[in-house]
């Protein structure tokens, strides 16, 4: 039993137990901890979220551009195809300049 707490009763002595409790808590456990890791250079360029869109019609599964078309036809065709073997996920067609989504029934 540790030598805060009273053996008869089982209650830290002088009412400080619980911080005394801490500090051999902290002093235990920081034996324990990790160095820093050493600091690794960063490129001070900032990262882009989005790719550069080349194509103006894009296929989208769920939200999730595909494949790019130069023309609307081409890509309502491609949508419907994937429609057509997929049914559940959202399909749709994505105009990049207009920048909206046209759905695939």
């Amino acid at each position: 039993m540790p030598p805060w707490l009273d053996c008869a009763s089982g209650e830290a002595r002088d009412g400080g137990g619980l911080a005394v409790m801490a500090a051999y808590k902290q002093r235990k456990f920081s034996s324990r901890e990790r160095s820093p890791a050493p600091e690794r250079q960063t490129d001070p360029a900032p990262i882009r979220a989005t790719v550069p869109l080349i194509e103006q019609y894009y296929v989208a599964v769920d939200r999730q551009l595909k494949s790019g078309f130069g023309t609307y036809e081409a890509a309502e065709k491609a949508a419907k195809e994937i429609r057509k073997k997929y049914p559940n996920p959202q399909v749709t067609v994505f105009d990049a300049k207009k920048r909206s989504h046209t759905a695939i029934e």
